[in-house]
């Protein structure tokens, strides 16, 4: 029997259908739900732990409907779609953008989507998934939501667009509602206007107050007054005289999703959140749906990647390392991996927290290293990559004593609005030579775009994959003078502790299968490297101890 699928923008249903082709999509359409195992329900043996998106009456996320159609016919069952979509006109513009020429793989991705109308297009870092995005929007020439999961995005991005297609761009962001023909927007300020805010007038203790009672006020989020009066209470308020809706946008937001034609989900791996889910599930008169990442599917979490597909539709496209180093529009990563002794006080079964403080954040031989590479390599104007503040203060303090010139950019320096500029006018001076490094957190793993970077020194650790292609992607542009030179990328293969080497095995794994990556070196540790690196880039005694859980570790090297 042919199964037969009803859709609209968003949803599907199952119209006809055989019991065991319902059985393959729900298996298909099924993922392990994190924590199972410590349910009643599961160790009672009445739940295998497992969810799927289709639902008891037999409906779906339309972003599905490809893969099922796919899986289907390889069983050899025949399926047919009844597309209830309304038909919408669009403008069929050109593909030209001002002041830059479209490659040809970028000509190809856009007449993709547009036979496929929804999808992933999974395109490496450098690739210039953004232009790809306005070569649409300028074609298509209907109200347009671009999503992005950071404020300091929007506004980078939105210049961006006026730039290539001379239009006027609107932005949602900072609490400002702007919206116009293409909108950038961040998924935390629509949440925010998406939400009932109460002002709550009343008594209490605060922490001024020296146990007296004094009047207060609260502007609180919540969904109803009793919320509101709850959280009021929770914040010391101990009566409350009134509460009265101070604001509430629902229907602004509403109308404004509904009205959105073609919705784009900016790095789109990370539609999975809660929030960036719900608002693509509330664009229900988009047509065209388009997510956007380097990244698609390597989400760890099942559940995540099946999220993906559901808001955007399955990868349409996809162009990797290898396709374009081969043709010149991105340099060639070369890798450099370093083994890295453990200090004494770390072992095998060391907790991950200890093991990630004492083996990789003030593990100064480890920290010798990472800052003998960047100042090797200063030449190719090296970045160098952590994940704690407390590491970076580390890396920075060690690199002033020793004559380093560095700068340390994390996610509390500048204001929200001046994120932008701060990160701007860093790489900046990296550029013109001013400084010899870059020490940065993960707010440089999206949105730079900077073609001197000639090093990345991943000084962080950690498993994210997705981390892993952003970063590497810094530096994996086309130079300014149009060139595809090589990147250099050092990495370090931590040992001993079973967290820190699974960690660095899933990044070795995922450096070695990579097409287009070549791992130039591995050097293993050599015990008379030691003396000379604490000699060279060794900590100073203004450094604090380790500490750990309040007690200081004694570490020895």
């Amino acid at each position: 029997m042919t199964a037969v699928i009803a859709r609209n923008n968003i949803a599907a249903k199952l119209v006809k259908f055989e019991p065991d082709t319902r059985a393959i999509i729900a298996d298909l359409l099924a993922f392990d739900v994190d924590g199972s195992e410590h349910t009643d329900a599961y160790q009672l043996g009445i739940w295998n732990g497992r969810k799927t998106f289709l639902r008891p009456d037999d409906t779906f996320e339309a972003g599905f409907i490809d893969m099922i159609r796919r899986v289907l016919r390889e069983r050899g069952i025949p399926v047919s779609v009844l597309d209830y979509r309304p038909k919408i006109e669009v403008s069929a513009g050109d593909f030209s953008l001002i002041g830059i020429t479209p490659y040809d793989y970028q000509v190809d991705a856009a007449l993709k989507f547009l036979e496929a109308m929804c999808g992933v297009i999974k395109l490496a870092t450098g690739g210039g998934k953004t232009e790809v995005f306005m070569m649409l929007a300028k074609y298509l020439g209907l109200p347009t939501l671009f999503l992005t999961h950071k404020i300091d995005l929007v506004d980078q991005t939105a210049e961006r667009i006026r730039q290539r297609l001379g239009r006027q761009v609107g932005t949602i962001a900072e609490g400002s509602w702007n919206p116009s023909e293409i909108t950038v927007a961040s998924v935390q300020t629509i949440m925010s206007h998406w939400q009932i805010w109460w002002r709550v007038e009343g008594e209490g203790i605060t922490k001024k107050s020296d146990g007296a009672i004094v009047p207060m006020s609260k502007t609180l989020q919540a969904a109803t007054q009793l919320e509101a009066a709850a959280s009021a209470k929770a914040l010391g308020m101990t009566r409350i005289t009134a509460i009265n809706v101070h604001r509430d946008d629902r229907l602004m937001v509403d109308n404004f999703l509904m009205s959105i034609r073609f919705f784009v989900a900016d790095e789109a791996h990370r539609v999975s959140g809660a929030s960036f889910f719900k608002i693509a599930g509330a664009t229900r008169s988009a047509n065209y749906r388009l997510g956007l990442s380097a990244t698609a599917g390597l989400k760890e979490s099942r559940e995540d990647n099946l999220k993906l597909i559901a808001a955007t539709g399955d990868i349409i496209v996809h162009i990797g390392v290898k396709q374009l180093v081969d043709s010149g529009h991105l340099a060639q990563p070369r890798f450099k991996l370093q083994q890295v002794p453990m200090p004494r006080g770390v072992y095998k079964s060391t907790a991950w927290q200890q093991a990630y403080d004492a083996g990789i954040v003030r593990n100064d031989i480890r920290n010798a290293m990472v800052l003998e590479a960047a100042w090797n390599e200063r030449a190719r104007k090296p970045i160098v990559l952590v994940q704690r503040e407390d590491h970076g203060d580390r890396l920075l303090e060690i690199a002033k004593a020793h004559g380093m010139n560095a700068l340390w950019i994390y996610g509390k320096t500048g204001t929200p609005k001046t994120k932008t500029k701060v990160r701007r006018e860093a790489l900046d001076q990296l550029r013109d030579g001013q400084i010899d490094a870059i020490i940065c957190s993960t707010i440089f793993d999206e949105g730079v775009d900077e073609k001197s970077i000639g090093c990345i020194v991943n000084g962080g650790g950690m498993k994210s994959l997705i981390g892993l292609y952003q970063r590497v992607g810094r530096g994996s542009r086309l130079k300014r003078d149009g060139r595809a030179e090589e990147l250099v990328v050092y990495d370090f293969i931590d040992m001993l502790n079973m967290h820190l080497l699974k960690h660095s095995a899933m990044r070795y794994r995922a450096i070695s299968e990579e097409e287009g990556w070549i791992i130039d070196e591995i050097r293993l540790w050599e015990e008379s490297r030691r003396s000379e690196l604490l000699m060279s880039w060794g900590p100073q005694s203004s450094i604090p101890p380790v500490m750990f859980n309040g007690r200081q570790i004694s570490l020895s090297f």
